[in-house]
C-alpha cells in the first residue's frame, strides 16, 4: 500500500460521488484508532451507475499487534453486514479492475488486482472467512527509460504503413470510467494507416506520479486499456503500438510502465513477455455468496 496524506484519500476515495460514510468503518480502543475496512459497490453492466447486487470489502487495515487478526474479521464481519443491508447478494474482497470502487493506484499496480500476494496477512483472513478465489491477476512492471524497440522485418513493413497518433485529451467513455480516472492526466496512442481511415487499435496509459518511493523519483504511468481491431490481431501491430508509445513517452520523462494481465490469459502473458516487462506481484479476488 503507497502512503497516504489526507490529500491523497481525498483525491482518490472521499471525492468519489459514490462514496458512502457508512462504509468505512473504524476499529478504536480507548478513542485511539486501531483500525480500519472499507466497504462499497463497483459499476454496473454498461457502467452508468453502481450495481448494488456485488457488494466489494476494499481495503481493511490494522496497527500490527498481537490480536490484529481478530480486529480485522471483526471489521469484514461489520463490512459484510453493510454490504448486505444494502442489497449485495456477493460479497467480493478486494478490488479488482472490473469493480473497483477505490483506492486505485494506491494499492499496487496500473489498476486494482484484488488482494495481493504479498499481502500475507488479508490473504489468510479471507481465506479463513469461507471466501474463495475467482480471478488471479498478474502485475507488471517494465522500465522504458532505455527502452529499445525490436528491430525485425515484420515490424519494418508495419512501420512503412501504419502511424501512431497521440492523444493528450482523453474523454471519459462512461461515467464510471469518469469517475475512476477523471481527476488524472492521460494518453492515448492510436493506431491508422499512413493513408488514413479509421482507428485499428489504442493504447491508453494514466499518470500515476510519484505514489511509490521504491521507483526513485521515477514517473510512472499505467497501462490501462490496449485493443487491436479483431481482423488484424496477430499481424505485428500490436507490438508496434505499444513500442511507438515507449518511444514517444520516453522524451515526456516517463520512466516506468506498469501493467496487468488475467494469470491464465496465456496469449496477453506472452505479448508482454516479449516486450520485457516482469511480473512483479500477484493478486487475487475472492469471493463468498452471504449466508
Amino acid at each position: 500500500m503507497q502512503p497516504m496524506s489526507v490529500a491523497v484519500l481525498e483525491r482518490h476515495v472521499f471525492s468519489r460521488p459514490y462514496f458512502d460514510r457508512h462504509g468505512m468503518i473504524l476499529a478504536f480502543e480507548h478513542e485511539r484508532l486501531v483500525g480500519f475496512v472499507h466497504a462499497g459497490f463497483g459499476p454496473n453492466q454498461n457502467r452508468s451507475d453502481l450495481d448494488m447486487s456485488v457488494g466489494v470489502v476494499c481495503l481493511v487495515m490494522t496497527e500490527q499487534r498481537d490480536d490484529h487478526m481478530e480486529i480485522r474479521r471483526a471489521l469484514v464481519e461489520r463490512a459484510e453486514a453493510y454490504l448486505q443491508e444494502r442489497g449485495a447478494k456477493e460479497i467480493r474482497a478486494g478490488c479488482i479492475c472490473t469493480s473497483s470502487p477505490f483506492y486505485l493506484g494506491l494499492y499496487g499496480g496500473s489498476d486494482m488486482a484484488g488482494i495481493l500476494e504479498s499481502d500475507k496477512h488479508n490473504t489468510a483472513l479471507f481465506e479463513q472467512m469461507n471466501y474463495t478465489a475467482v480471478r488471479r491477476t498478474l502485475l507488471l512492471s517494465r522500465s522504458v527509460a532505455n527502452y529499445r524497440a525490436p528491430i525485425d522485418r515484420r515490424q519494418l513493413m508495419v512501420k512503412r504503413s501504419y502511424i501512431v497518433d497521440v492523444d493528450f485529451d482523453v474523454r471519459s467513455r462512461s461515467w464510471w470510467e469518469a469517475c475512476q480516472f477523471g481527476q488524472t492526466d492521460r494518453i492515448r496512442f492510436e493506431l491508422r494507416k499512413r493513408t488514413g481511415g479509421p482507428s485499428l487499435g489504442e493504447v491508453t496509459f494514466w499518470d500515476m506520479g510519484m505514489l511509490d518511493p521504491a521507483r526513485g523519483g521515477a514517473l510512472a504511468l499505467g497501462l490501462i486499456d490496449l485493443e487491436i481491431v479483431a481482423d488484424v490481431h496477430r499481424s505485428g501491430l500490436g507490438t508496434f503500438l505499444v513500442t511507438d508509445a515507449f518511444r514517444q513517452l520516453q522524451s515526456t520523462g516517463v520512466g516506468q510502465v506498469l501493467a496487468q494481465t488475467a494469470e491464465g490469459d496465456e496469449v496477453a502473458n506472452a505479448f508482454f513477455a516479449k516486450l520485457g516487462f516482469q511480473t512483479v506481484d500477484r493478486g487475487a479476488s475472492l469471493s463468498k455468496q452471504p449466508a
